[in-house]
């Protein structure tokens, strides 16, 4: 559990290469104009939001790492033991580290299924769209 409780993944969360496609494109080939309100809001919004908040986090996540470097050994493969366990209980800077990393997530997570919502939205209008 330590492993995953001090890792965030920094990997690219979301793709926006067809919507970038759809641009170079023309975003005018839409004529659904409700239609293209959402992929617009979708990609302009919600996911640029996203893609910058998780940028913001990196220096989070690289001094998490130096903590959890000076306060665990990697066992065999995701695992991690503390080398001092009592004493991390108390750690003042380990806790604020988790704490924060624990709000980070829980936003982060909102905000993801926020976009997952939307993208359903989107995906509804363009199916009807395509069945006319």
């Amino acid at each position: 559990h330590f492993g995953w409780a001090t890792t965030m993944r920094r990997s690219e969360l979301l793709s926006e290469v067809g919507y970038e496609s759809l641009k170079n494109a023309g975003l005018e080939i839409v004529q659904n104009k409700q239609l293209k309100k959402y992929i617009v809001l979708l990609f302009e919004r919600n996911y640029k939001e996203i893609t910058s908040k998780v940028k913001q986090l990196n220096p989070l996540i690289n001094q998490l790492l130096i903590v959890r470097q000076k306060r665990f050994m990697r066992l065999q493969g995701f695992n991690f033991e503390p080398l001092d366990y009592p004493n991390l209980l108390i750690d003042r800077q380990f806790l604020s580290y988790i704490s924060s990393l624990k709000d980070e997530r829980g936003w982060l997570t909102r905000s993801l299924e926020d976009s997952l919502e939307e993208t359903h939205k989107v995906l509804q209008l363009l199916k009807e769209e395509l069945n006319k």
